[in-house]
């Protein structure tokens, strides 16, 4: 199944917040031990320098591209929440 989830909380004087969608999707499919997390952008993906998208990346490959620069921006927090899907036991993520 696919969940669907608003990414709303709510605090502790009835308060709305506007939670981060990619964050809550990583912890959805943690909870659910999902085999697979898919965050959707309106770009191609995850790109190298020269534009190419990248594919197959282990998290090491990942965490050198992050450290490097190639990965920032706006892609930056959704690459974190994949990663941390990922090392809390969700098979993949896309």
């Amino acid at each position: 199944f696919i969940p669907v989830i608003a990414p709303i909380g709510v605090g502790s004087n009835g308060e709305s917040y506007n939670i981060n969608a990619d964050l809550v999707a990583g912890k959805v499919a943690e909870a659910l031990k999902a085999e697979k997390l898919m965050l959707l952008t309106n770009i191609a993906g995850l790109m190298d320098k020269q534009g190419q998208v990248l594919t197959g990346l282990s998290t090491e490959q990942v965490n050198e591209l992050i450290a490097d620069g190639t990965i920032y921006g706006g892609m930056l927090p959704k690459i974190r929440c994949a990663l941390e899907a990922v090392q809390g036991g969700v098979t993949s993520a896309h």
